[in-house]
């Protein structure tokens, strides 16, 4: 059974990767981490003489669909072939292609979700694609994304930043364990030894600082400057896979516009992964003053509205007509929208908003998601800013 490591592409997949490879040649031929011994412990359902063996045709003549419906076939002989030690890294979301699962549940034992802020994606997928900064932005929304075919491997389908994380994480098909990329930078000890234990690995203090010591960012770069590095990008701007290693970069590359946009799409599946919504006003009233210029103030709700919960509005469920029946509490009807937005504005917290949707009836998924949207939308950020102009 395959152990999956997943992630959205510029997440730190590949870190792991070499971390894991290092784990494994601790005490053995190796007196020093080289970049070549990350396939050491990985595969990826992706290569394309795989499928070429599976359909029985040369990969130039199969069609997406037929790669689509030999998906399953490749992922059960890798499972059959590989070593248990061995993940098998993919970009894919978990999602449907064809009529066939990009991934096959009856293959699997269990994945490795590595996630990552996207604030902080944007700036390496640009620099890895080739792309200007408001091109990555677009492609983190798009539903649509994909990394196309080529000679080393078949199509890839991504999604979005958010549907992508949602479709691992809240899958409950197998055990998933989610690792922060932010995390691993500042407390690496305690992620890496969480993931050891999850792929049921002996967990040895002297090997774990071994790698982690091997793999760190800076080591990492000062080999791929010394020998190069196979994975990196042909149209990569930089001209190097490993670049800065570093979380909370984003307000140093974002225009506030920019980082609006990311927010205002993602803000949910942020929440969900556990990242906190940066107060823009304060990143970059902060930036702006770092940089000796002046200072807006941050915006603020007025003092004169009480921090109380509204009366909930008079009572008219939302509802439509499923095969003849009423299905109720589909959608969150106009006068529970206005609700929701004049508590916000009042300063109400959001989670009593959503505990008060979901005692009147209202799913906890869509309470939660209503409010986020909420929150988050251009309209309300608006409003605050002024209402605190009128302070």
């Amino acid at each position: 059974m395959l152990t999956w490591l997943a992630s959205y592409p510029k997440s730190g997949s590949t870190w792991v990767r070499a971390f894991l490879a290092a784990y494994q040649s601790f005490e053995s031929e190796v007196s020093e981490f080289d970049l070549t011994y990350i396939p050491r412990c990985s595969n990826s359902d992706s290569r394309p003489a795989l499928y070429a063996l599976v359909c029985g045709k040369a990969f130039e003549l199969l069609s997406d669909p037929e790669i689509d419906a030999a998906r399953g076939e490749v992922q059960h002989r890798l499972a059959a072939t590989i070593d248990a030690k061995h993940v098998v890294k993919t970009h894919n979301a978990r999602a449907m292609r064809n009529g066939f699962p990009l991934i096959d549940r009856t293959a699997t034992a269990r994945a490795v979700y590595v996630v990552r802020n996207p604030l902080d994606i944007v700036d390496s997928m640009a620099d890895h694609a080739a792309l200007s900064i408001d091109h990555s932005i677009e492609l983190l929304a798009n539903r649509r994304h994909q990394l196309g075919r080529n000679d080393g491997s078949v199509l890839q389908f991504i999604d979005s930043w958010s549907e992508h994380v949602k479709s691992w994480t809240l899958q409950k098909a197998f055990p998933v364990l989610v690792l922060r990329y932010e995390e691993m930078l500042n407390h690496g000890a305690a992620s890496f030894a969480k993931l050891i234990e999850f792929l049921q690995w002996d967990l040895d203090s002297k090997r774990l600082n071994w790698a982690m010591e091997q793999t760190r960012f800076e080591s990492l770069k000062q080999k791929e400057d010394a020998n190069g590095f196979a994975e990196v990008s042909r149209v990569a701007k930089s001209g190097a896979f490993f670049r800065h290693g570093q979380s909370q970069r984003w307000p140093t590359v974002l225009t506030r516009a920019q980082a609006e946009r990311v927010i205002n799409v993602h803000a949910p599946t942020m929440r969900l992964t556990g990242y906190e919504i940066p107060d823009l006003n304060q990143v970059y009233a902060s930036r702006r003053s770092e940089n000796g210029s002046s200072v807006v103030p941050m915006q603020k709700v007025s003092s004169e509205l009480p921090i109380q919960t509204l009366a909930a509005p008079e009572e008219s469920k939302a509802s439509i007509s499923v095969n003849g029946s009423k299905e109720k509490h589909l959608f969150i009807p106009a006068q529970w929208k206005r609700w929701i937005a004049e508590n916000l504005l009042r300063g109400t917290k959001p989670d009593e908003l959503v505990r008060i949707l979901i005692e009147k009836g209202y799913p906890e998924p869509l309470s939660r998601l209503e409010v986020d949207v909420a929150e988050t939308h251009p309209y309300m950020i608006a409003a605050r800013g002024v209402m605190g102009e009128k302070q």
